[in-house]
């Protein structure tokens, strides 16, 4: 679990390391994200909206990239309009399916005003054990 500062309108590359002994390669790996002052309002994927039902698509399928590493690229800027000026934090929650079943979170604090500059690449990381 990684604990990281955001711009509100950048973009950011959400990344899961699935380790066991070595990466892992070759699962699905999935995320979503939540809304941290709650615990049920998540980003449809679909519509780029964040909800507590209706849900077309609760989770991206993140891309293989090699070596037990899996990413998912997010533009925070179109989403934010979604998002109420209060939410300070989002939550990534990753899980995988396959030969190898687990679940992991990356908690990301949302800064405006900030010296990072828009489109600026972020990097966490999610071990799963």
């Amino acid at each position: 679990m990684a604990d990281v500062d955001v711009d509100r309108l950048g973009v950011m590359s959400l990344a899961l390391t699935v380790n066991n002994g070595g990466g892992v390669s070759g699962l699905v790996a999935f995320v979503a994200l939540r809304r941290a002052e709650t615990p049920d309002s998540y980003l449809d994927f679909s519509d780029l909206t964040f909800k507590t039902s209706g849900f077309v698509t609760k989770e991206a399928t993140m891309t293989e990239v090699g070596g037990g590493h899996y990413a998912y690229t997010l533009d925070l800027a179109t989403i934010a309009a979604s998002l109420p000026a209060a939410t300070e934090e989002l939550i990534a929650e990753y899980r995988t399916s396959g030969s190898l079943v687990g679940v992991s979170n990356d908690i990301i604090r949302l800064l405006q005003n900030t010296s990072i500059a828009v489109g600026s690449p972020f990097h966490p990381q999610g071990v799963l054990p």
